[in-house]
């Protein structure tokens, strides 16, 4: 009988290795996540304000999405979406320019130092933050900043490699109940 329970332990062992090599390769590429920034404050010098939320990339380096309103003032406010502004340009950390193919808006919003994760906010850079419309009626952002969400928005890998672990964790602990 002891020699049959080795048998199983063997079998248990080696596929435990093989749950955790596969865990491990998992988990070796690097878990990256999105970065949610929310305007917060945002003024022009016509009175009017700026609202909404931009994504970037893990990096910083790249606009994934974006949802900003402008409200009606010395020109028609706009929302720029993905679906009414197209894929919107950046230079990322430091600028972000979005502008509809009709080019009849366009904002851009610069990030005095560049944007961080430090959890601070972070200002909007005064006379080179702005909205203008196709008449080329112009409004400058006076004050504003933008603050990053607190958590970030995880890439489907690491859910898979979490899912990976939890279920082979209970794998193994199916398999001891059965075994002893």
């Amino acid at each position: 009988m002891s020699g049959f329970r080795m048998g199983r332990m063997g079998a248990l062992s080696g596929r435990l290795a093989v749950a955790v090599a596969l865990t491990v390769a998992l988990g070796a590429a690097e878990a990256r996540a999105d970065h949610i920034f929310t305007l917060s404050g945002v003024t022009f010098d016509d009175g009017t304000t700026a609202t909404g939320t931009f994504t970037t990339n893990d990096a910083l380096t790249s606009l994934v999405d974006y949802d900003i309103t402008t409200v009606n003032g010395a020109i028609t406010g706009f929302n720029y979406t993905p679906l009414t502004a197209g894929a919107g340009s950046s230079s990322l950390p430091g600028i972000i320019v979005l502008e509809p193919a009709s080019l009849d808006h366009i904002i851009q919003i610069t990030f005095n130092g560049g944007l961080t994760l430090a959890g601070a906010s972070i200002k909007l850079g005064q006379f080179d933050s702005f909205e203008q419309d196709s008449a080329n009626t112009h409004r400058q952002i006076t004050g504003g900043s933008v603050v990053a969400a607190r958590g970030a928005v995880p890439e489907p890998h690491s859910f898979v490699l979490a899912a990976s672990a939890a279920l082979a964790g209970l794998g193994l602990v199916a398999r001891r109940r059965r075994v002893g």
